[in-house]
């Protein structure tokens, strides 16, 4: 890997954490994706499978952004495939969605 596409990478990993993150608040009470947000609950209750694929669809920022880091990942680099390299890209995207949703929960706080 040269630096090019490991700087590549690290911007793709930031903006899939993202999109996660914007997606997670999306989900919020009065806005835009609330419904689904009430569909994912809705599964969760229903049962114990219900229970494991609510958070990957959207319930949990950081697994829901991981699978679109995933999906991204293999999408992006199909051709030039590294599991070493997916690892990686998934640490850091868990990262940087764990920093984004920290700096959420500060500026919640503050009001």
């Amino acid at each position: 890997m040269d630096l090019i596409q490991a700087f590549e990478m690290i911007i793709l990993a930031v903006f899939t954490a993202g999109l996660s993150l914007a997606f997670n608040m999306f989900l919020k009470p009065n806005m835009i994706f609330n419904w689904y947000a009430i569909l994912l609950v809705k599964l969760e209750q229903t049962g114990k499978l219900g229970y494991k694929l609510a958070k990957p669809l959207g319930l949990c920022p950081y697994c829901h952004g991981t699978w679109v880091g995933i999906a991204t990942y293999v999408y992006q680099y199909f051709s030039n495939f590294n599991l070493v390299y997916l690892f990686l890209f998934i640490g850091v995207n868990w990262l940087f969605i764990r920093i984004g949703y920290l700096c959420l929960l500060a500026e919640k706080s503050k009001k």
